[in-house]
């Protein structure tokens, strides 16, 4: 069975069967697997039956929309920024409804292949000679703008998560963020990335009640719809925090339930609520601390729920494979941001004492974790999974 069939989803729509079907795509970006095909050509084989049935499932869960069922005819388009997944899906879904008899036709105008009424073999026999052509598909560069996605940021209107959405958009990524009371911070987000272009919408979201989850998902469902056309998102990126420093001794139980309730309860079940708008093959990214791998005092609490975030991260993995969701986390080191007061930022003897434990000599800024957090979204490090990315400048190694 083909890797990327979906099972055990909800249908959101089902794709019915068209008497033509056109499929345009850019000819040099198709990647096929033969033998993922094979199921399909049998009519009588069951796994034919059930393999349909896995594709229809795909289709819908892949956000693949038809231009115009009233004609008679199902359009579907590949785009510049598609994921290999999706197109994919799309090659396959044309393949699954072509209908059966010999008026079929291929034709090609330029890198456009339109098929209009084939069938299975003369398509896939099309297919294969343009996947073995010179001009095949290009390797994912990580300068290639991340077009047509989404990314869902916690905690975007401020420090790593604001520059995490700047970095995100400049790729062409849209946005959907998140702020608990800073409206005025949220705004001034928004004004930026779409001064440079790109689309985004804020959310408030608070983070420690998971009571207002459900109509937080309500939100992100109307957002998706109204202002990107979309039903799912891409990416989803569990930032949202907040800082404690206090001894072991002296820690309460009210300051490490206000973290659990931020780091680790928040994270586990606003993904849970969120899980059915992601797409298949998408990324969720948790953020983690470099105090899970060094220690210092006062951090006991804050590291200890941290190192529980990453533990979740490699299940999360492993229970999310069957979608192909890649789950990973990063552990940022000293960043000069207003985290903890802003004494790393603000204070000139503080910020040196640290620098001195970093083996590049000085503290991280918040374009290094906005970066980074761009490179691992993005296709350059799809099979990087179940790991957590230390990005710290080496810190305390």
């Amino acid at each position: 069975m083909p890797a990327f069939c979906i099972q055990n989803l909800p249908t959101q729509r089902q794709v019915q069967g068209a008497d033509q079907v056109m499929l345009t795509v850019v000819a040099q970006k198709i990647l096929i697997d033969r033998d993922a095909l094979r199921p399909l050509q049998d009519e009588t084989d069951h796994r034919a039956i059930q393999a349909r049935c896995l594709f229809r499932k795909a289709l819908a869960d892949a956000d693949i929309h038809p231009w115009d069922w009233r004609s008679g005819q199902a359009r579907w388009r590949m785009a510049q920024g598609d994921s290999e997944m999706r197109r994919e899906v799309i090659v396959h879904a044309a393949i699954m409804h072509a209908p059966r008899h010999s008026s079929s036709g291929l034709r090609q105008s330029g890198n456009q292949l339109s098929v209009s009424g084939v069938g299975y073999k003369p398509l896939v026999a099309y297919l294969e000679r343009v996947r073995k052509a010179p001009t095949g598909a290009p390797k994912p560069s990580r300068d290639k703008p991340m077009t047509q996605q989404i990314a869902l940021i916690t905690g975007a209107s401020r420090g790593l998560g604001r520059n995490m959405a700047l970095h995100l958009a400049k790729r062409g990524v849209h946005i959907i963020g998140t702020y608990r009371s800073g409206v005025a911070e949220a705004e001034s987000l928004k004004q930026e990335i779409e001064a440079q272009g790109g689309k985004v919408s804020m959310l408030p979201l608070d983070m420690t009640d998971t009571a207002t989850y459900p109509a937080f998902s309500n939100a992100v469902i109307n957002t998706l719809k109204t202002d990107f056309n979309r039903e799912r998102f891409d990416f989803l990126v569990n930032n949202a925090g907040n800082g404690l420093f206090a001894n072991f001794v002296d820690a309460t139980e009210e300051q490490f339930a206000s973290l659990v309730a931020t780091h680790l309860r928040g994270p586990v079940f606003l993904t849970q609520k969120l899980l059915p708008l992601m797409q298949d093959g998408g990324r969720i990214l948790n953020v983690s601390s470099g105090f899970v791998r060094f220690t210092l005092p006062g951090y006991s609490l804050y590291a200890a729920v941290k190192a529980a975030l990453e533990v979740l991260t490699r299940y999360m993995a492993v229970e999310l494979g069957s979608r192909h969701i890649r789950v990973n986390a990063i552990a940022p080191g000293a960043i000069a941001t207003d985290f903890g007061g802003g004494a790393v930022r603000d204070n000139k003897d503080v910020n040196a004492y640290v620098a001195q434990g970093i083996a590049l000599g000085r503290v991280g800024l918040p374009d290094d974790i906005g970066g980074a957090v761009a490179a691992i979204l993005s296709d350059d490090m799809a099979w990087a999974n179940g790991t957590t990315f230390d990005i710290s400048g080496g810190q305390l190694l």
